[in-house]
């Protein structure tokens, strides 16, 4: 079995958790999207609803040590860890260390069967089909860590872009109201090219005006 092999052929799936919770809401059962190690979304009647993340789970995982933290993340592939620690690996500030573990943990259990490659008695193949499984669990899992990460950066450029955006309109009034009656003037000119006249009225020009006003007064534009 692939890692990358899906464990439930048989479900419907889906690209994305806004494509199976469209499916979800016209159901007759109550039904959860979640994500599969194969990569994509299907749905369940289990509650996949995240646990709040408690900042003292968080602290907590934090002050590990990196054996405390290997340790919490077997935990958790084995569905014994609290709900808060579960959550907890599932925020930005913990995904980076859970991915690296992850990721060493993989590259051990394929050295581990690149050891045994060849050999095809009974119990190594057993061995060798439960190595893949629990592979399958590690490799759902740096979905999500993957996924988690690209959400976290994807959040910050955005945040970062409208913070640039906000200061460069900030800019563009203050510019405008520092030199009203030339930018009139401009605005006069291709007004007129086009066969339209200044509008005194315009929502745009009563701003502009009370940017002027601000400009004269000294005080700072919003």
């Amino acid at each position: 079995m692939n890692v990358n092999q899906c464990p439930t052929p048989k479900k419907r799936a889906y690209d994305s958790r806004d494509a199976a919770h469209a499916r979800a809401v016209v159901s007759d059962r109550k039904l959860n999207p979640y994500r599969c190690q194969c990569g994509k979304w299907h749905l369940t009647m289990r509650d996949t609803a995240a646990p709040t993340v408690q900042e003292d789970a968080l602290e907590l995982l934090a002050a590990m040590t990196d054996e405390q933290f290997d340790n919490c993340v077997t935990a958790e592939l084995h569905g014994s860890a609290t709900p808060e620690t579960a959550a907890a690996l599932r925020t930005p500030d913990m995904a980076p260390r859970w991915g690296a573990v992850l990721k060493r943990r993989l590259a051990t259990m394929q050295a581990e069967l690149a050891l045994k490659k060849g050999v095809d008695d009974l119990a190594t193949k057993q061995w060798r089909a439960s190595m893949v499984r629990r592979m399958g669990f590690i490799h759902g899992r740096q979905i999500e860590v993957n996924s988690i990460m690209k959400a976290a950066l994807h959040q910050a450029q955005t945040s970062e872009q409208q913070l640039r955006t906000r200061a460069a309109n900030a800019a563009k009034r203050r510019l405008v109201g520092a030199h009203f009656a030339e930018y009139r003037e401009y605005v006069t000119e291709e007004l007129a090219r086009r066969g339209l006249q200044f509008d005194d009225r315009t929502e745009e020009v009563e701003g502009l005006h009370d940017q002027e006003r601000r400009a004269r007064d000294g005080r700072p534009s919003t």
